[in-house]
């Protein structure tokens, strides 16, 4: 229709501009001008009208066809349901390639045949081996966060990898493809800027280095943060504190099995254990460049048993922990460089009992209980051109921290565990950044006895070379 009125007006033009001058034109002439016009007038305000009803009915159609959908943007084919008031998608790749070499002692049981008694004596051989290896590894992550409405959010992501620590997948000589798991799926509510409780599987909302968490673990539970995440008011915006909470459970039998029970009456079930960890966050501004952080904090383990069969030893399957944990950070500026000294802390209150029955072991030291770790950092890695550096030393008692929980990074996050980690990255671009990482860590204790009066230890010593490039979009 649109055409067909910008054809006749093409063609009034076209006669217009063929007319003889005005003063050539007799008062007949100009009136029957001036009619054809008006017809031509009405005709097209006629049309114009329609053409007006035709867009209103298409707007109809458009708003019943997308019911409960918001409308398009800028054009866009992508909708979203009205609900979602913002939505944020994001995600990261990374390529890595890992050196491992591992140095052990191992046991080897030599059988001497005795003539006097007709029977073989059993002696033990140690002898060293070191096993050393390499791969490349790749990590994908997608996921997405939604705001709905001025209080409810929530969030998916998903990635390649199913360890739960980082999602890396090592490549395989058979170019297998990979599986996708779900990485995050939660939802929260935030009612002010005092609280906010998230339910679900989530990004874990502690203060931590790494010692007792691995920063890439998503636990599953809730969590609750009380307290705004800026200063409070009233003390010059220098003073900032909140308590932070997460109850999740632990990880399955096939993953954490020190920390699961049969269950009664089900030989083909087990038992969850659980994790509840509390701390209080404090941070005190001394200027724009420097701050105190201190988060002290409680961790406990416990499992859901109601009921044993007497012939259980209930101490031995309980398996609980509890730990007190101080990790904390002190940031300044060094010639305008920003730079963070940071430093973690955890003891086991019930580290000998664990030690004891959990373990089976027999030999047991305060040193067992704790873990501590101090690092320092120059740098900081937001922009292109960034880079940073950071080296620190940890030590790790054999019940000290959760097994499994801790970062799997530093020694593959084994216990009874020492040694350093040293590490550099780059910014090529603001989301590109290439590292490279060095683990050099030995036995704490290498004198520790089992119930059978052997040492367990057998794994000397550990030296990791990662390098990762990573890519966030």
């Amino acid at each position: 229709m649109a055409a067909k009125l910008i054809s006749k007006i093409i063609c009034l033009a076209a006669v217009a501009l063929t007319l003889p001058p005005a003063y050539a034109q007799t008062a007949d002439d100009y009136r029957a001008l001036k009619k054809q016009m008006e017809e031509y007038q009405a005709r097209t305000d006629k049309e114009m009208q329609a053409m007006r009803s035709e867009i209103d009915l298409l707007k109809k159609a458009n708003a019943d066809a997308t019911a409960g959908a918001a409308p398009f943007v800028n054009g866009s084919k992508i909708n979203i349901s009205s609900g979602v008031t913002e939505l944020k998608i994001y995600g990261d790749v990374r390529s890595r390639y890992q050196y491992d070499q591992t140095d052990q002692t191992l046991t080897e049981p030599i059988y001497n045949y005795d003539p006097v008694t007709n029977s073989y004596v059993v002696t033990t051989q140690k002898y060293k081996y070191v096993q050393r290896s390499d791969q490349l590894a790749f990590r994908l992550r997608i996921g997405a966060d939604i705001q709905l409405g001025d209080q409810v959010f929530g969030g998916l992501t998903i990635a390649n990898g199913g360890g739960s620590d980082n999602n890396t997948e090592t490549a395989t000589e058979d170019f297998d493809t990979s599986h996708i798991y779900v990485n995050k799926a939660f939802l929260g509510w935030s009612p002010g800027e005092w609280l906010t409780a998230v339910v679900g599987k989530q990004a874990n909302p502690l203060y931590t280095t790494g010692l007792v968490w691995d920063p890439d673990v998503t636990p599953l539970g809730a969590s609750e943060v009380i307290g705004p995440s800026g200063p409070l008011p009233g003390n010059g915006d220098r003073f900032s504190m909140q308590l932070i909470a997460i109850q999740s459970a632990l990880l399955g039998a096939d993953q954490m099995p020190q920390f699961i029970v049969p269950a009664v009456n089900d030989n083909n079930s087990h038992i969850f254990g659980w994790i509840a960890d509390e701390q209080i966050k404090a941070t005190y501004h001394i200027n724009k460049d420097a701050s105190i952080t201190v988060a002290p904090g409680f961790l406990a383990t416990f499992n859901d048993i109601h009921e044993l069969p007497a012939d259980y030893d209930s101490a031995y399957y309980t398996h609980d922990m509890a730990i007190v944990t101080a990790p904390g950070d002190i940031t300044f500026s060094a010639h305008g460089i920003p730079a963070k000294l940071y430093w973690d802390y955890a003891y086991n209150t019930k580290g000998a009992g664990r030690f004891e029955k959990t373990d089976n072991l027999t030999n047991h030291s305060g040193t067992d209980d704790v873990a501590w770790l101090l690092g320092l950092q120059v740098g900081q890695n937001i922009r292109a051109g960034d880079w940073s550096i950071s080296a620190s030393y940890r030590r790790i008692g054999e019940d000290a921290v959760v097994p499994y929980l801790n970062d799997g990074n530093f020694a593959l996050g084994d216990t009874n565990i020492q040694g350093f980690d040293a590490g550099l990255a780059y910014n090529f671009t603001d989301s590109l950044v290439g590292s490279l990482d060095y683990v050099h860590a030995w036995r704490l204790r290498p004198d520790i006895i089992d119930g059978t009066g052997f040492p367990i230890v057998d794994v000397n010593g550990f030296d990791i070379l990662r390098v990762d490039l990573d890519l966030k979009f």
